[in-house]
C-alpha cells in the first residue's frame, strides 16, 4: 500500500514540474485584468508587486 502512495507522489512531482517548466511556452490566452502584469512565466501577478528598477523607486522618492 505504501508503495503505491510512493508512486503516486512520484507522479504528481513530475506532472507539477512539468506544469511550472512549460508555463511560459503556453502562455495564457487571456490578457491580465486591469492592475496585473504578466509575468515571465505566464501568471498574472498585481502590478504594486512588479518593480521596474530604478525608474518605479526614483517615482516613489
Amino acid at each position: 500500500m505504501k508503495n503505491r502512495y510512493k508512486i503516486l507522489l512520484i507522479i504528481l512531482i513530475i506532472l507539477a514540474s512539468w506544469y511550472v517548466l512549460t508555463a511560459p511556452i503556453y502562455p495564457q490566452e487571456r490578457p491580465c485584468d486591469v492592475g496585473f502584469e504578466d509575468t515571465i512565466a505566464g501568471y498574472c501577478i498585481p502590478r504594486i508587486f512588479m518593480i521596474n528598477y530604478p525608474s518605479d523607486i526614483m517615482d516613489w522618492l
